[in-house]
């Protein structure tokens, strides 16, 4: 099977200066009503249609390193509809990309020059993202009635225990001062301490629970004598083993030099040369 390049770019806002975000290059393929589309809100799936993200092997680039990359899987969608793919940045409106077609298998594609492109075949690279921070992409049906929503995080934060307990961090707000702390595949009901710490601002061995084997908490980073900065948190368990996690937050979360897949170090055609076959 082979992948087409298909690259979604997004622009991340420094603490000195907001940076324009440019408009999709494919604006010619929306239709004129993708604003009434957009303004939509919520999930709707009345046909039980499929939609997810499946994270595949990062793609390197000279210069730039290793890029998040994406596929899209879409099934059951009713024959002959319309729907927009759009994304969605922390924070931002949501932004048109491109319409698709259904066929008759219920998949949906798109017309290029050489034919049909349908969306499972289709690569996406995630450029110019920080460490925890999610976004969202939304397929749309023209009449607004099917509204089906994936979210990514293109590069996490998060570490796994020896027994297979996973931790993550995620950003709520785009410069981090308010994450979430999110745990899964922790025994049931287990009781954990969790111990954080921005500057001067620190907590030390607060008792959770694992509901569930799961866990789910918000955290603010801020502290008084910073604007920015490194937090960490510290996760004890009873059988003695820790999970740390580490993040930037306020000024250092939106710093543009720590983007990764960052397009500003690009070299001219190197996009041009990358293979189609993943």
């Amino acid at each position: 099977m082979r992948f087409i390049l298909f690259m979604l770019l997004c622009a991340v806002t420094s603490c000195q200066k907001p940076e324009k975000v440019q408009p999709p290059q494919n604006l010619h393929r929306i239709k004129k009503d993708t604003t009434i589309l957009l303004n939509s809100d919520g999930e709707r799936n009345p046909r039980g249609s499929v939609f997810f993200a499946e994270r595949m092997p990062d793609t390197y680039i000279e210069n730039v390193g290793q890029v998040a990359t994406y596929r899209f899987v879409a099934r059951k969608f009713p024959p002959e509809a319309s729907y927009l793919l759009s994304s969605q940045n922390l924070g931002a409106e949501k932004q048109p990309v491109v319409w698709y077609e259904v066929d008759d298998d219920g998949q949906l594609g798109r017309q290029i020059d050489a034919g049909t492109l349908m969306l499972d075949n289709e690569m996406i690279l995630m450029f110019d993202y920080c460490k925890g921070e999610p976004v969202e992409y939304w397929l749309t049906s023209g009449d607004g009635d099917v509204r089906l929503k994936t979210t990514l995080v293109p590069y996490p934060i998060h570490t796994q225990a020896t027994d297979g307990a996973a931790l993550s961090l995620r950003r709520i707000t785009r410069d981090a001062s308010l994450v979430l702390l999110e745990g899964t595949d922790f025994n049931p009901d287990e009781e954990i301490l969790v111990s954080t710490q921005s500057g001067s601002k620190r907590t030390f061995n607060v008792p959770f629970i694992c509901r569930n084997g799961c866990l789910s908490i918000a955290l603010e980073p801020g502290s008084p004598d910073k604007s920015g900065g490194i937090a960490y948190v510290d996760i004890l368990r009873r059988t003695g083993e820790r999970l740390s996690l580490e993040y930037d937050w306020g000024c250092e979360a939106v710093n543009p030099k720590k983007r990764l897949g960052n397009t500003q170090r690009i070299k001219q055609d190197a996009l041009l040369n990358l293979p189609t076959e993943l």
